[in-house]
This record gives structure tokens, sequence and C-alpha cells, in this order.
């Protein structure tokens, strides 16, 4: 089971929720997919792992954004170790959320004293919540991982971060190709391009935290209309 893998990071209680979390996911798999990463191993590894390297940025309190959630990765690993923050999921795809939810009301019953809350579900587009006054530059923490191209998830995410916050893209060894004009897309979003943080899963799968540290807030014209960000994707010469 999972414990083989995390016993060296977490403790018995985080790792029993993990595992929880594990079986229910894979269940629910079979009516809705979810993940296509069913291997306790690689589950373990690719989504568990992936999602540890994380913890030493999470805030010490308030709201943490996973943009683009999808099965929950990052975000529901972070909240079944971390669960004294308070995380916002956001997806464009209503069913995965619903699944998602269906999933942590299960955890929260069975672990009642551990998990307080569940997290929050937020049903829409980056570029419509991103102007909510509600959620605009609002999280200490935005994170993103798989979603979309740098260029664009930096109009995605950064309007959500928080003056002083930070915003970190989880990309693949391929990332630098995404780099060209990113440190100007930042500036004119109102970050910083911090560092590149690689790292390394099992033998060969090379990975790396894209930081980007929010100055002042975003300018009140981005994310632009949704679809844009997509099809014009922002560049260095703007």
């Amino acid at each position: 089971m999972l414990s083989e893998y995390l016993a060296s990071h977490l403790d018995a209680a985080a790792i029993e929720r993990l595992e929880t979390f594990y079986r229910t996911l894979v269940d629910v798999n079979q009516q809705i997919n979810l993940t296509r990463i069913v291997d306790a191993e690689d589950f373990a590894l690719r989504h568990v792992r992936d999602s540890l390297v994380l913890l030493p940025y999470l805030p010490a309190s308030g709201d943490v954004l996973d943009l683009g959630t999808g099965g929950g990765i990052p975000g529901l690993i972070l909240w079944l170790v971390r669960p004294d923050l308070n995380y916002v999921l956001l997806d464009s795809v209503g069913k995965k959320l619903k699944a998602l939810s269906r999933i942590c009301e299960h955890l929260q019953a069975t672990y009642p004293d551990l998990l307080p809350h569940t997290p929050q579900f937020i049903h829409g587009r980056a570029e419509d919540v991103a102007h909510d006054p509600q959620w605009r530059n609002h999280f200490p923490l935005v994170v993103s991982r798989a979603v979309a191209s740098l260029p664009v998830l930096l109009e995605l995410c950064l309007p959500f971060v928080k003056p002083q916050g930070r915003f970190i893209a989880m990309k693949g060894p391929r990332y630098s190709e995404e780099m060209d004009g990113c440190a100007q897309i930042a500036a004119l979003l109102g970050a910083k391009y911090h560092e590149a943080e690689t790292y390394t899963l099992g033998a060969d799968r090379q990975h790396v935290l894209l930081h980007f540290n929010q100055q002042r807030p975003t300018p009140k014209g981005y994310p632009r209309a949704a679809g844009t960000p997509g099809r014009e994707p922002l560049t260095g010469l703007r």
C-alpha cells in the first residue's frame, strides 16, 4: 500500500488518511475518470510525493488555491496532510468537482476530528472567477499542475494571488520551452519570476516548481475574456 512508499515522509495518521483517499478515489474513478494513475506505487510517487514538494511553501494560515484541480491533485493531498489550512479547488468540469466533493465528505466522516472542514469547490473558468472580488488578490498561495502552458497559466493564476503572495507552477522536464518572455509577462501582471526549483520523482522523472512572487495587484483587464488567454497567449513583447 501507500505506506510502503511514504513512511519516510509522513506520520502514520497522515498515511492512513492518504490510503483511504487512494482507495476511495480508485473506487469513484470507475464511474468518472478522475485519474489514469490507479496503481498504488505509481499513485504514491506521481501524485502524493509530487504534491508533497509543495509543503514547505504552504502559508502559516489563509487560503490555498488549486487552479484546474482535475482529479483533486495536489489540492486534496495537501488538505489531508495540512488540514489546518483552507483549500479552494477550481475547475471548469462540474461533474469532477461533484465527485471530489463526495470523496471529501466521506473522508471527513471517517476522520471527523482530524479533518474539521472540507475544501471549497468552485465550478467555473478561471477567466471569470478571477474577476470576482471575493477571490481576486485573495490567496497567499496559488498552485497549478498540468493545466496549460506557462504564459497562459500566468494570466489565469496571478490575478488570484495577493500582493506578497506566491504562484507555483508545477511543470515537467520540458518547462524551458515555455519560459521565453515569461519574466516580462509576469511583470505585466504584477509579479516577479523568482526561480526554477528542480526535483526528481523516481529514477528519471525530472520536474520543476516555477516560483513567481506577486508584488502588486494584477491590472484589472487581466485575465482577458474566457478562452482568449488560450487562443492568444501573452508574449514578452506586450
